[in-house]
């Protein structure tokens, strides 16, 4: 489990800048592929190194795309002189990126969408076979890579619901809200709220038995020996590593509204978390693994 100082983060940062400048967006696997050799030593697992790669990189893409002349990138390669993999590595962009913006000149953005995943279906032959070579040549953007990030997401949110039927703690899905016509959406909604206890070191929340205390005193921080413990009334998982940045997205665009609508809640960031997004808002709570035992006193647990 990781929960990563600020200068461990940024210094991976640096150490990504200086490999980009030597290896461009094609060959951007290498770069991960050495960031994973030069940090497993440190036990930094390979997955942070690849969420911490892939958010810096999809910024990096949304800085540099606006400022491309795509009709003439489009035009040299009509005319030969380029392929999309050479188009990339000279724009210093997602491969990926550079097929959609090709691929536009052809169709909308929705048979874009389609012909990407099945570029069998583009009729330019060429133009077919650059697009799919692009795809397994990106791993952030491509849509193997999309595939695997969206798997690991469902994923993930399956195992944190098996937990909760477990536990037999009634919630309404995401789906579920969504019919509902509820105008934000959780991915478990709480029926009742619910009881954890978080480990002083932030990795793990664990459910807590029913206990005859009033809810109002269970939420007190006041009581130091009770500070740990606390009610959630909705659950969020992000099967990522989640930066400073990061966080800070999530907590503009979904987070803040959960909490505004629902209360408190809990964040479940799978791959771990710098530390210093712990505290930004009062009525979150940040940890990696959410954990139900269905017997002992939690008061014995080692990690509280």
């Amino acid at each position: 489990m990781v929960v990563m100082d600020l200068v461990k983060y940024n210094s991976i940062c640096e150490e990504y800048k200086r490999l980009r400048k030597c290896l461009n967006a094609v060959h951007l696997q290498d770069v991960i592929d050495q960031l994973i050799v030069k940090y497993s030593v440190e036990g930094i697992p390979d997955s942070v190194i690849k969420c911490i790669v892939a958010y810096i990189h999809q910024w990096e893409t949304k800085l540099k795309v606006g400022r491309i002349d795509w009709n003439k990138a489009y035009a040299d390669y009509k005319q030969g002189k380029e392929t999309i993999i050479s188009t990339s590595m000279n724009l210093d962009v997602s491969p990926t990126i550079v097929a959609k913006k090709f691929l536009l000149n052809l169709t909308d953005k929705s048979s874009v969408k389609l012909w990407l995943q099945d570029s069998s279906n583009i009729p330019d032959g060429k133009l077919a076979t650059d697009v799919m070579t692009a795809q397994y040549c990106d791993p952030i953007f491509g849509q193997i890579s999309n595939c695997i990030t969206t798997n690991a997401g469902e994923l993930f949110e399956s195992e944190i619901a098996t937990i909760l039927k477990r536990a037999k703690v009634c919630y309404s899905s995401e789906n579920s809200l969504r019919t509902k016509e509820f105008d934000v959406t959780p991915d478990f909604k709480l029926n009742i709220p619910l009881a954890i206890a978080v480990s002083r070191d932030s990795k793990r929340a664990f459910i807590l038995p029913p206990i005859s205390l009033p809810l109002c005193q269970l939420c007190s921080s006041d009581d130091k020996t009770d500070s740990q413990r606390i009610v959630v009334c909705w659950i969020e998982c992000k099967a990522l590593f989640a930066s400073p940045q990061c966080h800070k997205d999530y907590l503009k665009y979904q987070l803040s509204s959960y909490a505004n609508r629902f209360g408190r809640g809990l964040i479940l960031y799978k791959n771990g978390f710098v530390k210093s997004i712990l505290d930004k808002h009062p009525k979150l709570t940040i940890v990696q693994e959410l954990v139900y035992h269905e017997c002992g006193d939690p008061d014995k647990f080692s990690d509280l």
